[in-house]
């Protein structure tokens, strides 16, 4: 299910970008209500696009090597963002899309989302 394409739904046409994501051009200036775009193979919605995605991992540049689903230091000062923001051009909104910021950081484009192992 995973793919290795800019965007969830395998394409590389930036055109497609619009049916997965909310982002500066579409956004109208403000998150949306999740569910709003097209959902992932897992069903999960808003994987681009609307606000950042904290994630678990911590933040350090990425070693000249090539990597697969790198975590980073566990004590790291930053935590990964992925995906882009409702603020950011449709560039921007990929999957690769990858910035940081500090744990505790209020931000209108942050978000982080709540999962479990079954």
């Amino acid at each position: 299910m995973g793919t290795q394409t800019p965007f969830y739904s395998g394409s590389t046409d930036d055109n497609t970008v619009g049916a997965l994501a909310w982002f500066i051009e579409n956004s109208g200036g403000q998150t949306h209500a999740v569910g709003g775009k097209a959902a992932n193979a897992f069903g999960f919605h808003d994987m681009l696009g609307n606000v950042y995605e904290c994630v678990n991992d911590g933040y350090d540049p990425y070693p000249s090597a090539a990597q697969t689903d790198p975590m980073g230091p566990v004590s790291a000062s930053y935590r990964v963002l992925r995906g882009g923001g409702w603020y950011l051009a449709s560039a921007q909104v990929r999957s690769s899309n990858r910035n940081n910021e500090a744990p505790g950081t209020a931000s209108p484009g942050v978000g982080f989302r709540v999962a479990r192992t079954p």
